[in-house]
């Protein structure tokens, strides 16, 4: 009877010690899993350009943004051009804009609508207007729609949006 009652006293001290290391197995075990889960990152546009139809301060002017996309720009997607506070302006919706694959027939796109609250052209891809991941972007704003500034200079546009990348 001894025996059996050291046998079991050991037995509860084993499984005492192996509790103590149960916590710490379990968030090991937790932290490599989520480790191992795979992340969407936004990717850098690179080679932007706008070219603009006229570049006399406050003349209404066509608008050629390109930019190399890593990651493409699908259907209803969405591309945000961001424009300096105060300094661009354009009615609430645009008519005409288009969105080109590496130079290929321009496509219409949804809808494209201006917030002069924050600044921001947002782009909605339509089916025909997608761009494949690695080409390059043309997004064409016709009909003289946006005001340029007043003040002459160089002036920074902020792309992004659901398509994914982003850069200026």
């Amino acid at each position: 009877m001894v025996n059996f009652v050291k046998s079991v006293a050991r037995k509860r001290l084993t499984i005492k010690r192996r509790a103590r290391w149960l916590p710490l197995t379990l968030l090991i075990f937790v932290s490599l899993f989520i480790l191992m889960i795979p992340r969407a990152e936004a990717a850098s546009v690179t080679a932007v350009t706008d070219t603009l139809s006229t570049y006399i301060s406050g003349s209404t002017a066509d608008h050629t943004i390109k930019f190399t996309t890593p990651s493409g720009i699908a259907d209803t997607q969405t591309v945000t051009l961001t424009f300096p506070a105060s300094s661009f302006t354009m009615g609430a919706t645009l008519s005409g804009v288009t969105i080109a694959d590496n130079g290929q027939a321009a496509n219409a796109v949804t809808s494209a609508t201006w917030d002069s609250g924050t600044s921001v052209l947002t782009i909605t891809a339509s089916a025909t207007s997608t761009v494949a991941a690695g080409d390059i972007a043309t997004i064409t704003i016709p009909s003289a729609q946006i005001t340029n500034p007043a003040t002459l200079g160089n002036y920074a546009i902020t792309i992004g949006g659901t398509f994914g990348d982003t850069g200026s």
